[in-house]
C-alpha cells in the first residue's frame, strides 16, 4: 500500500480529532479556523451536500441540536450554570461539512496517522510529566498516563504501519529493526494502558485485518502472531489485577440475583447495575428531549432534589462521573429522540461498511478506520469516555462514515476502469 495515493487530507482532519484529546488549546484554536472557513465558504458546501443523500441526516442533525440546546436552556438553566460548555461544542456540524469537502480529494497533503499519534504520545509526555509513573505500569494497575482514546489512536497507528511495512519493498534488515521496534512499543503501550479497552482492540484487529486487507497468507500469518503475542503480553503483565477484580466480584453475582438493588455493593460489576437503574429512572422522568447536552447525570443530577430515585445510597452514585453505558448516556442527555438520531447515524455506517459494497475495498487503511469505530461503539458498551464533549463522539463516528464512504466510491470507480 502507497500511502501516498490515498486521501492524505482526511488522515490529516482525523488525525487531528484524536489529537484534540490530548493538546485541548491547539485543537481547538484549529478547529476555530475550520469553522470560520466553513462559515464564509458555506454556499459551496451545499452545493455539494445537494448531490448527498447525507444532506438529510446531517439536517436532522442540525435541528435536533438547536431543538435540545433550547430545550435545555430554557427549560433547565438551573442545571445549565452547573455545566461546562464553551463554543467548542457547536462546531461538530461545520467539522462535519468540511470533513466532507474534504474527501472529495481536492488536497494531497501527505502526513499519515502514525506521525500524528506518535506526536501526540510525545506531547503528553511533556504536559503531563506527573502522571508518568513507573510503579502503575509494573503494578498492572489502572494507568495514570493520558487518556484511552490517545492510546487506541497510538495501537491503530502502529498496526497501519506494520501493514504498511509488510507490504512494501523494504531491505529485510530494515523490516526485522522496525518489527523489534514495533513489537517493543506495544509492550510499552500495554503496561500502562487500561487493559479491557486495548484487549478489545486487539481482538479487532485480529478480526477486521484477516477478513479485508491482508491477502497473501504470509501476511496474515505475521499478523496472528504479532496480535496474540500482545495478548500473550496482556495476560501476563495484568494477571494480578484480573485475579483482583475476580474476587472482588464474587460477592457481587450473589446480590444481583436478589429482588433488592440496595444490597448489590459497588464494585465494577455492582455499581454498573446501579448506574444503569439510574439510568432507566432519568430517562422515565425525561424521556423526549432528555436532561440536556453535556450533562454529567451521575455528578450532577443526584444533587437535585426534584429526581427522587428510590434508592438509600443515591449518592454514591455522585462518585462515578457518567452511567458506563453510551445507549444510556446518549438516552439521558437527549432523550428518545436523540437516541433514534445516533441509531440512524449508527445504521447508515453498518449500511456503508457491510451490505451496499462489502467486496469493493481492499485498502488497509479502511481497516484502521474500520477497527476504531467499532472499537469506541463496543467499548462504550459497558464504559464511557466523551465527558462534556458529545461533539467529539459524534465528530469522530461522522469521520469514520466520511472515510468508509470515500474509499468505497474511489474503489468501485477504479474497479469499473
Amino acid at each position: 500500500m502507497d500511502l501516498k495515493k490515498e486521501n492524505p487530507g482526511l488522515f490529516l482532519i482525523y488525525a487531528l480529532s484524536l489529537f484534540s484529546f490530548v493538546n485541548y488549546n491547539l485543537s481547538n484554536y484549529i478547529l476555530g479556523l475550520i469553522l470560520i472557513y466553513t462559515t464564509i465558504n458555506y454556499k459551496s458546501f451545499i452545493e455539494y451536500y445537494k448531490k448527498d443523500k447525507l444532506l438529510i441526516i446531517f439536517c436532522i442533525y442540525m435541528a435536533y441540536i438547536v431543538i435540545s440546546s433550547i430545550s435545555f436552556v430554557y427549560i433547565y438553566p438551573e442545571i445549565y450554570k452547573q455545566q461546562v460548555y464553551s463554543i467548542m461544542w457547536w462546531m461538530a456540524p461545520w467539522a462535519f461539512i468540511f470533513v466532507s469537502w474534504i474527501v472529495r480529494g481536492r488536497h494531497e497533503i501527505i502526513y499519515n496517522m502514525f506521525m500524528f499519534c506518535l506526536l501526540g504520545f510525545i506531547t503528553n509526555i511533556i504536559i503531563k510529566t506527573d502522571w508518568f509513573l513507573i510503579d502503575e505500569w509494573l503494578s498492572g494497575s489502572r494507568y495514570k498516563f493520558g487518556y484511552p482514546w490517545l492510546l487506541t489512536s497510538l495501537y491503530c497507528g502502529i498496526f497501519l504501519s506494520c501493514i504498511y511495512i509488510f507490504r512494501s519493498k523494504f531491505k529485510k534488515k530494515y523490516i526485522l529493526g522496525l518489527l523489534a521496534i514495533v513489537i517493543i512499543f506495544l509492550f510499552f503501550v500495554l503496561i500502562i494502558s487500561q487493559s479491557r479497552g486495548m484487549l478489545v482492540l486487539l481482538i479487532l484487529l485480529l478480526f477486521f485485518s484477516l477478513i479485508y486487507n491482508i491477502n497473501n497468507f504470509r501476511d496474515k500469518k505475521i499478523q496472528i502472531f504479532i496480535t496474540f503475542l500482545c495478548i500473550l503480553i496482556f495476560s501476563i503483565s495484568q494477571y494480578k489485577i484480573v485475579n483482583s477484580r475476580t474476587s472482588e466480584e464474587k460477592s457481587t453475582y450473589s446480590k444481583i440475583l436478589s429482588s433488592n438493588i440496595n444490597e448489590i455493593p459497588y464494585t465494577s460489576i455492582g455499581a454498573r447495575i446501579h448506574l444503569y437503574d439510574y439510568a432507566l429512572y432519568l430517562v422515565k422522568e425525561k424521556p423526549f428531549f432528555g436532561w440536556g447536552p453535556g450533562t454529567s447525570a451521575t455528578r450532577y443530577l443526584t444533587t437535585r432534589e426534584d429526581v427522587e430515585y428510590p434508592v438509600n445510597d443515591k449518592l454514591q452514585l455522585s462518585r462515578f462521573t457518567h452511567l458506563h453505558n453510551i445507549f444510556l448516556e446518549i438516552s439521558v442527555r437527549f432523550g428518545v429522540i436523540g437516541f433514534i438520531v445516533h441509531l440512524l447515524i449508527f445504521f447508515y455506517f453498518i449500511n456503508i461498511c457491510f451490505f451496499n459494497k462489502i467486496n469493493i475495498l481492499k485498502d488497509n487503511v479502511y481497516t484502521f478506520f474500520l477497527t476504531f469505530i467499532f472499537l469506541n461503539i463496543s467499548f462504550n458498551m459497558y464504559d464511557f469516555r466523551y465527558i462534556y464533549k458529545d461533539y467529539r463522539y459524534v465528530f469522530i463516528v461522522f469521520l469514520g462514515i466520511f472515510f468508509s464512504r470515500y474509499m468505497h466510491l474511489r474503489n468501485k470507480i477504479t474497479l469499473a476502469l
